[in-house]
């Protein structure tokens, strides 16, 4: 068991340092970021100076060994294009970002749980069918796509909905909305699968024999059982949601750390850039980390795979 623990903390650590390498180089490859932060009239020496200033002049891996050191201890770095620490950067815009997560999620729960359970009690019924359509386009259906078609049809149209920003609990419907509408389809299939293997379980035909009403076989012995997998992919899903909501903060306007991280790339501001990443990616690590976890206190037979 010990090793087990042990082997799934190591393989998270190392995915932390592979992640911190790759953002590393990768927003390096993006130019030198003195090009967009200093004035047009600033003159070679300047930029020279600058860089010195920043710590840019120094080799890649005397860079990362830096950045590595004070990450470590917290430090972020500093922004390039606010002067300040971006690590409080993101911690003004995370909220944001996990209130678009969580309602994305409560959407997508309210939806995929009845839809899935539904066409898995009336399996190759026209509604089955339709739900596993809507499943299968959902997945399909590009994020920032419907969100434009969203924007047109309720913004631009009819004006019944905001479109962007934030301010009061309309501004999220559409942002949530689209968010959601990818885990809709992951959670009704799951929901699906998960109610049919246990539809067909001894216990519960041994409750329709005793009599009980459906409603109560399908939700209190049924959903019950096969809610334990749902369980574990929503907290996934959740993390995935506020690493995914990038494309859809900008296309809404919405002040996440998804558009923060977007204009932090335009403006080649690596610390922030470096932050938002490391952030993101140390809490999909964790949530998979956790689940490991998890099964291997629930189901033995993996503790010592």
């Amino acid at each position: 068991m010990q090793r087990y623990l042990l082997s799934r903390f190591g393989q998270a650590l190392v995915s932390i340092v592979a992640v911190s390498i790759v953002i590393f180089v990768v927003v390096r490859l993006t130019g030198d970021p003195m090009q967009v932060l200093m004035p047009p009239e600033a003159t070679q020496a300047d930029i020279a100076a600058a860089r010195v200033a920043y710590g840019f002049d120094k080799s890649w891996p005397e860079q990362y060994a830096v950045f590595l050191t004070h990450a470590v201890q917290g430090d972020f770095g500093t922004s390039l294009r606010f002067r300040r620490p971006a690590l409080d950067l993101v911690r003004e815009r995370y909220p944001y970002s996990l209130l678009l997560g969580g309602a994305a999620l409560l959407f997508a729960l309210s939806v995929a749980l009845p839809v899935g359970v539904y066409s898995a009690v009336h399996r190759g019924t026209g509604l089955d069918y339709f739900s596993r359509g809507m499943a299968a386009f959902g997945q399909a259906v590009p994020p920032f796509w419907l969100g434009l078609v969203l924007i047109l049809v309720f913004g631009v149209i009819f004006h019944v909905l905001p479109t962007s920003g934030i301010g009061t609990p309309a501004h999220l419907v559409l942002p949530a909305f689209t968010l959601g509408w990818f885990a809709v389809a992951g959670l009704t299939r799951l929901t699906r699968s998960s109610m049919l293997d246990v539809l067909g379980a001894e216990f519960i035909k041994l409750a329709r024999l005793k009599g009980l009403p459906e409603r109560q076989v399908i939700w209190k012995h049924a959903f019950k059982n096969a809610a334990l997998p749902l369980l574990t992919f929503a907290a996934l899903v959740f993390v995935a949601l506020l690493n995914g909501a990038i494309i859809v903060e900008t296309v809404f306007n919405w002040p996440g750390v998804g558009l923060l991280v977007i204009e932090a790339v335009f403006n080649r501001d690596y610390p922030v850039v470096q932050t938002v990443v490391m952030v993101l990616s140390t809490m999909y690590i964790g949530a998979n980390l956790l689940v490991d976890v998890l099964y291997a206190y629930v189901n033995p037979k993996i503790r010592y795979a």
